[in-house]
């Protein structure tokens, strides 16, 4: 394995790189912040001072970045497209895709382009939290049975969970509240099923100026070519929603959230008078806290580089999640009151 230091660049200066990817890697031996980069001088010279990462300004028009071993997309989806070219004559180069990642196999198929599995990583972290994880120990071991349904509600009357002023920009969020944030929820229970396929049953989808702002959908989760788990999905702005997912297994209902803070799956047995009671995982399941969880994301996506190996952090092992995402906005569009 590859032990010298990994050098990483850092495309977008906004929350996400601020809060989030810079910390963590600042923890990771071994790795070495080469430099930041964003059309945003400001931004970026911000961070430069605060951090120590050389800044270096780009525009879609003039992208001239210095060497990385590695380049995180911290961008809105919809401004990545030139990056992706920029790199596209660069297949020695490793790329971590913040989410969202792709709305459907094509765009997914055409990111990953020819580069290796292992050479291609996607932020969906909430396959490296705790609860996410001992979910999937649930499904593998079934104490509880046979899973019979999945149902998820993530949003609330007129929640924005995630994203900065581009969320006001179609064409750079790339869609609405399913997109940015439901994906979360959506992936972590395909993750932890070890889905193999999945199927649209129907639908409803209410938009506004381009942006999804409440998505109804009802899925097949293929298990094996011979089980079938139902999934009902609500993505909203509109109305209240509580932000959970539920799964209902032969011996209990099973109650979890992939918003940061929870620390425990709430369990309630099927059976007449039984008390529900909270199932916490051990720490070596995965970790319950933001930080801790992108910690161990990262750490995954640089030994699937280092060995050369695809591991769960690997874009290639989201293709399902692209499938998914595909169907739901195939789903027509009601009421779309766009500008003129």
């Amino acid at each position: 394995m590859n032990t010298s230091r990994l050098r990483i660049g850092v495309i977008g200066c906004g929350t996400i790189s601020r809060n989030v990817h810079l910390p963590v890697l600042f923890a990771i031996p071994g790795v070495e912040l080469a430099w930041i980069a964003d059309t945003n001088w400001l931004a970026g010279h911000s961070l430069s001072r605060s951090s120590g990462i050389p800044f270096h300004p780009i525009s879609p028009s003039k992208i001239d970045l210095p060497f990385a071993d590695m380049v995180v997309f911290a961008i809105p989806n919809g401004a990545r497209e030139a990056y992706y070219d920029y790199f596209m004559t660069n297949r020695e180069v490793g790329l971590y895709i913040e989410k969202p990642f792709a709305k459907s196999i094509a765009e997914h198929t055409r990111i990953v382009g020819d580069r290796a599995p292992w050479q291609v990583a996607v932020g969906l972290d909430r396959r490296s939290f705790g609860l996410t994880r001992l979910v999937k120990e649930l499904f593998f071991h079934r104490p509880f049975g046979k899973p019979l349904s999945i149902k998820i509600e993530s949003g609330g009357l007129g929640r924005v969970l995630v994203g900065d002023s581009f969320m006001a920009n179609s064409s750079l969020a790339g869609g609405g509240a399913l997109y940015q944030m439901g994906v979360h929820f959506l992936d972590a229970v395909l993750f932890a099923s070890c889905a193999e396929d999945v199927v649209l049953r129907g639908g409803r989808m209410i938009a506004y100026d381009g942006m999804d702002v409440h998505v109804e959908g009802h899925l097949n989760l293929m298990l094996s070519p011979v089980e079938r788990l139902p999934l009902a999905i609500l993505v909203t702005q509109l109305q209240i929603a509580n932000n959970r997912t539920e799964i209902a297994f032969e011996g209990a209902t099973v109650s979890f959230s992939v918003m940061y803070g929870e620390r425990w799956l709430q369990v309630t047995p099927r059976h007449p008078g039984s008390t529900s009671w909270k199932l916490v995982p051990e720490v070596s399941t995965g970790p319950l806290d933001m930080f801790a969880a992108f910690g161990l994301h990262w750490t995954n996506v640089i030994e699937a580089y280092r060995t050369r190996t695809e591991n769960y952090t690997s874009a290639s092992q989201a293709l399902l999640t692209s499938k998914a995402m595909e169907l739901l906005y195939s789903i027509p569009a009601e009421g779309d009151c766009r500008d003129g």
